[in-house]
Parts: C-alpha cells; sequence; structure tokens
C-alpha cells in the first residue's frame, strides 16, 4: 500500500471524502484546463461513429483476435455490426506522452464525426497503466468535440481508480463509466445511471478461433480453478480439499504453479484457457476482489 493510500485512508475515516477532495484541488491546480464543470449534454444530429481508443493497440502483439484484448474486441465487433466506414481507432504508441497522443484524439474525434468515444479510463492508452491524464483530454475534447465518452474501467473496486472517473463525471454528463465486474449506477454522482457489469464482447473472428481450438476436445476433469492464485483464494480452495473436493489447479499449465507469483508469470495463452474450460465438467471462479471485501462479476468467457 502506498504512503498515500496510508494518509487518505485515515484521513478519510475522520472526513469522508477528504483526500479525493484534496487530490482534486492538486489536479486542479497542476492543470488549469481541467476546471471545467457541468458542460451541456450531447446533441447529436449524426449517424453513429464510434472511436476506440485501446490499452493495448497495434503497436501490442495482442491487438488480434483469439488474445483477450477488449479493445481489438470492441473494436472489430463494432466494424461487423455497424461497418468499416462508422469505426475508428486511434494509434498511440507505447509510452506515447499525454501532450502527443491528447490533441490527435481531439482532431481525430471531430475529423471522423465521432458520437461515441470508448477508452480504458484507468490510465493513458498504450501507458502499461503507468500514467493517467484524462482529466486534461476530457477537457480538451468538450471544448470542440460533442460526442460522448464510455470509460472502461476493469479495476473499480479500487478507490482511486473510482476517484479519477469521478472527477471526470463532473467535469461533464457526457462521461459515462462502463464496468466490467460491479454494478456502477451511483458510483460517480449521486442518483446518476452508468453502466455495469458488462460482458466481453466478442468478434466473429475470435469466435471462431474458440471453436476451433475447443474442437474434440474431452472432459478431463471434474473440478477446475484456472487463474490468479491470491491468498484468499488459496484459503478457500485448501478448504474444498480439507472437504474432500479434488480440484484441479491451472491444468492448461506445463508448470506447477501453485501461488501468486507462479500463476501470473508464463501465463498461457487465452485459448489455452477456453481449451481447459472445455476439458473441464465444472470450474470455480471466485467472485470477490482482491482489491476489497466486495463480490465482482468476472467475465472471462
Amino acid at each position: 500500500m502506498s504512503v498515500r493510500s496510508q494518509v487518505g485512508g485515515l484521513a478519510s475515516k475522520v472526513y469522508p471524502g477528504l483526500d479525493e477532495r484534496v487530490w482534486n484541488r492538486q489536479r486542479d491546480r497542476q492543470f488549469p484546463s481541467t476546471r471545467v464543470r457541468n458542460s451541456p449534454p450531447a446533441t447529436l444530429d449524426r449517424g453513429v461513429h464510434v472511436l476506440v481508443v485501446p490499452q493495448e493497440g497495434p503497436v501490442f502483439d495482442s491487438w488480434r483476435p483469439g488474445t483477450r484484448n477488449f479493445y481489438f474486441e470492441a473494436w472489430q465487433t463494432a466494424v461487423e455490426i455497424l461497418g468499416a466506414d462508422r469505426v475508428s481507432f486511434l494509434d498511440v504508441a507505447r509510452g506515447e506522452p499525454w501532450e502527443s497522443w491528447s490533441p490527435r484524439l481531439v482532431s481525430m474525434a471531430n475529423e471522423v464525426g465521432a458520437t461515441h468515444i470508448i477508452t480504458h479510463i484507468e490510465s493513458d492508452p498504450s501507458s502499461e497503466s503507468t500514467t493517467w491524464h484524462w482529466d486534461i483530454a476530457w477537457a480538451e475534447l468538450l471544448r470542440s468535440w460533442d460526442g460522448v465518452l464510455l470509460g472502461l474501467m476493469f479495476d473499480s473496486a479500487y478507490y482511486w481508480i473510482n476517484a479519477q472517473s469521478r472527477r471526470l463525471a463532473r467535469m461533464s454528463p457526457r462521461f459515462m463509466v462502463v464496468d466490467i465486474c460491479m454494478p456502477m449506477d451511483g458510483s460517480m454522482l449521486r442518483g446518476r445511471p452508468e453502466v455495469g457489469p458488462v460482458n466481453m464482447p466478442m468478434s466473429t473472428v475470435s469466435m471462431d478461433l474458440i471453436r476451433q481450438r475447443c474442437a474434440g476436445v474431452e472432459k478431463q476433469w471434474d473440478v477446475t480453478f484456472i487463474g490468479v492464485l491470491y491468498p484468499h483464494r488459496v484459503d478457500a480452495l485448501e478448504k474444498l480439499r480439507s472437504r474432500g473436493v479434488h480440484v484441479a489447479l491451472n491444468p492448461h499449465r506445463m508448470d506447477d504453479a501453485r501461488d501468486y507469483a507462479s500463476t501470473t508469470a508464463d501465463q498461457p495463452s487465452w485459448l489455452d484457457y477456453m481449451g481447459a474450460l472445455a476439458a473441464s465438467r465444472m470450474t470455480i471462479n471466485f467472485s470477490q476482489s482482491n482489491a476489497r471485501p466486495v463480490q465482482q462479476l468476472k467475465t472471462r468467457v
């Protein structure tokens, strides 16, 4: 846990939300352009055009079918449904600074006439979750663009990830959270609807790869657990074993991964994951978040 989280946690017990208010004021001072509040709602009079800003775009190996890249699947699925002329994506270089990708995003959104932008709102695109400047990009978009920003979150159970999105929601009602794990209504602003939990979009090309991978697979295991072994999951699996339930742990792996570190390293492909599920009569999917004691919908298939 970081020093900010520790200090913020103590302060919030005495003054709920204090740490978030302090952070927002610091952002306002550091980036004055982000002092935008309550911009007008969208009034679109054109056909739908979706602009995808991927977390991992073409510079990453995962930008292809069958890798569980949410943004590739969103882009490809939108192309299949809407047509290639109504879908675009912004190609951001690995580690490209916000001073570069943010104005390119504003320019592209206006050039293609985007009605919706879909992006990973937890971090800057292609930053590998190391930086966050979406409040600056959102402020610039609001000055010239009239569409809706759909900010996708994978880890909304973490306080500061939610805090970042709340900042964007206060800037304009044209920002909407889309969460893959949890119900989000009222999480940004009191009484305001959001979107979540949602399933992962799945393109027909990826579905074809899954069918090919699972063709002819026979059932091998009665009960499996396929995933990362967080400590609370290890404890739960040990309780099952003590009651005589044998659980095959990550049987798709070639090594003997038995703890958190080993199960996060050298992970097999997503298609191998699908093959292991197909070979299971039943699989265990733990819903408890690793961030805090809340239940999540886990969409992996």
